[in-house]
């Protein structure tokens, strides 16, 4: 085995031209003492944020973009962007002479692990779904020179295996992305001994997700046949409407003829009591402490899709399991809160304890996840409509990144019945059990309500599997505004049961029979509660509305 080491390579990224441009400047090589070889080239880009330029398709790197590199037909390693070069250890098979094969996909994670097929092939899947932030430019290219021990040097040119498309966005929804569906949104890479190997277009969520606002939006489209007609809807669950056909789409291509999007018409929403209506937001509350050496910033987001949650796993450092026991984290330092250390802050969550307004001088933010059964969980009054409530405090500070500018709030236990149980027109049958790729949970309809073409539905809690949607077809349940409320399970102390099978959201409303508890909506396999209660101290989901 050989290790080819510090691989930094020279590329800059073209969309629209034949081929991309490239910059062979070696800054520095040499061989370490081991025998790993170290070779540096400059990036000619100077390290840019990715961004597409629309009128020459130009596309460049930022910090964290990563390289794949493949050899004989096998993964060898990664090269991740340090602002200014690719880096990373790479590991050969094989004897000499054959080219290395370097495959950058866009900044994207892998969906799962790397997959070995029955002849041996090497393969890495991602999804380009979420086009909000950067592009997801899919390319790839062979190394100019021929792998050997006693080389030094390696350039390459990236060669594009996706188009950029103009989108004319117009949008009732001010803050929230665009989805706009019917499109391949899934590309896996098949790798090949001494060639650039194998792509497979496919749905994932059969979507691109492109920034809030009217307007030209650009995104990355995968090779396929022209689509006709399709729905879009913004990503705040607010309105839905359509996209116009969508040609077809080749490797390389620059399609700026524009195809419209439309998504003005509101969606009903959910009635909670007479005449009240909410909508929910895109994804379970989620809190987040990143930083290092000391440097900490919390943050509030909702998570990226309404199928998401962290479970007891959820990245290096990041899952509900790494709560302090002895105290709790907090979003502002106050007179009545613990300063966090750095793994609470650390320790990203979306299972949180109750606040409480009550004890005394004691004040509990429902932000804070004290993991005991204290008196600070104790008190008789209700938190709706106060600071006490996830979405009325963190609306109050603006915090939420990604909360659309709307103000947000907890369904109380009253409006949880009226909205599963009893008081909306057919509530009942409007909420089952159901699953959504691999994720279980609770599907909710809003009051009016079309089912859409090749999805099914039915009013079910006796189990998870009578309600089994692909991602694709969710994506046009979500469009017609159906809700999804992942089975995250229950955090107790550090310890995380459930999750994947069963669902607890908290309400705002304090459990009559104890002062300790609050009510909550309970869910799994055969058994559905919307107004149940437990301790305040035990670690739920949060849905809010607005």
């Amino acid at each position: 085995m050989k290790k080819l080491g510090l691989i930094l390579m020279s590329v800059a990224l073209v969309l629209g031209m034949a081929q991309c441009k490239k910059n062979n400047d070696v800054i520095t090589s040499g061989v370490t003492g081991d025998g790993t070889r170290t070779i540096t080239l400059k990036v000619n880009d100077n390290g840019s944020k990715i961004s597409v330029n629309p009128n020459t398709g130009a596309v460049g790197f930022t910090k964290g973009d990563v390289i794949y590199a493949a050899y004989n037909g096998r993964y060898a390693g990664k090269l991740t962007h340090d602002g200014t070069d690719f880096t990373g250890t790479v590991t050969t098979s094989g004897s000499d002479g054959a080219k290395l094969t370097f495959y950058f996909m866009g900044n994207k994670t892998p969906s799962g692990s790397l997959t070995t097929g029955a002849s041996g092939t090497q393969a890495l899947t991602v999804s380009i779904f979420d086009q909000t932030e950067n592009y997801p430019v899919i390319s790839v290219g062979l190394s100019n020179e021929d792998y050997a021990s006693g080389t030094d040097t390696y350039t390459a040119t990236l060669n594009n295996q996706c188009a950029l498309v103009k989108f004319d966005v117009t949008t009732s929804s001010a803050y929230a992305p665009t989805i706009i569906a019917g499109v391949k949104d899934q590309v896996s890479v098949t790798f090949a001994a001494g060639a650039i190997g194998s792509y497979t277009y496919s749905q994932y969520r059969g979507a691109v997700k492109v920034a809030g606002g009217s307007g030209d939006r650009w995104a990355i489209l995968l090779p396929q046949d022209a689509a006709g007609m399709g729905v879009a809807y913004s990503g705040d669950l607010c309105y839905n409407g359509t996209h116009g056909m969508i040609p077809a789409i080749t490797e390389n291509g620059y399609l700026t003829a524009g195809v419209n999007v439309n998504v003005s018409s509101a969606l009903e929403g959910f009635s909670v009591a007479s005449g009240t209506k909410v909508h929910f937001a895109p994804g379970n509350l989620q809190y987040l402490g990143t930083g290092t050496s000391g440097a900490l910033t919390p943050k509030w987001r909702f998570a990226d899709n309404q199928y998401d949650y962290m479970g007891n796993g959820y990245g290096t450092g990041s899952n509900n399991g790494n709560v302090s026991i002895s105290g709790y984290s907090t979003y502002n330092t106050g007179s009545n809160e613990e300063t966090p250390t750095t793994a609470d802050m650390q320790a990203a969550r979306d299972l949180l304890g109750w606040g409480s307004s009550g004890g005394g001088s004691i004040v509990t933010y429902p932000y804070n996840t004290k993991s005991d059964n204290g008196s600070i969980y104790g008190g008789t009054s209700d938190i709706a409509g106060t600071d006490m409530d996830w979405g009325v405090y963190l609306s109050k500070s603006n915090a939420i990144q990604n909360g659309y500018g709307k103000s947000w709030r907890t369904l109380t236990n009253t409006e949880h019945g009226y909205l599963l149980s009893s008081g909306r027109t057919d509530a009942a049958s409007k909420r089952g059990l159901g699953e959504v790729g691999t994720y279980q949970g609770l599907v909710i309809l809003p009051d009016d309500w079309t089912l859409p073409a090749g999805c099914s539905f039915s009013a079910t809690t006796a189990n998870y599997t009578t309600n089994v949607y692909s991602l694709a077809q969710w994506t046009l349940m979500e469009a017609n505004g159906a809700v999804f409320l992942p089975a995250a399970g229950y955090r107790n102390g550090s310890s995380v049961y459930r999750a994947g099978s069963g669902g607890l959201y908290w309400s705002s409303s304090v459990y009559s029979s104890n002062a300790d508890s609050a009510y909550r909506v309970y869910f799994r396999s055969g058994d559905f509660d919307p107004q149940d209660g437990n301790y305040r101290y035990y670690g739920y989901s949060v849905r809010l509305v607005f």
